[in-house]
């Protein structure tokens, strides 16, 4: 991210275990950091209102993750890198859950691993 301000481990100039990043936005992650990337448990609060809470593997994530909007509505994912993904939609309209598998090949081509689709971005400090 730039224009992020960083405060936690540093190592050889980098962020290196737990840290708080917080940028221009004011979007919030809390994280390990490993080679300025997120990793492992984080919880990331968005400007908007929406929490983020799970696990990360180079800024993506992975296993169970749950978004939580603003709105009310909580989606739970279980994200696989060699898997489906199953995500399952709590809807506070009707009080029902949703549920959808989304194909491995699929999602692949909807998230190409670029830096715009990662949920964290490395950290750079200019």
């Amino acid at each position: 991210y730039h224009n992020a301000k960083y405060h936690g481990n540093v190592e050889q100039q980098e962020p290196r275990g737990l840290g708080l990043l917080l940028d221009h936005h004011y979007m919030l992650a809390i994280s390990r950091w490993e080679h300025t990337k997120a990793c492992g448990a984080t919880t990331v609060l968005f400007p908007d209102g929406t929490l983020f809470q799970g696990q990360l593997q180079d800024s993506l994530p992975e296993g169970l993750c749950t978004y939580f909007a603003k709105t009310g509505l909580v989606i739970y994912a279980i994200f696989s890198r060699e898997g489906d993904i199953l995500v399952a939609i709590n809807s506070i309209q009707d009080s029902s859950i949703h549920f959808v598998k989304i194909n491995r090949a699929v999602f692949q081509i909807l998230m190409r691993e670029t830096d715009e689709n990662r949920l964290l971005t490395e950290y750079r400090k200019e």
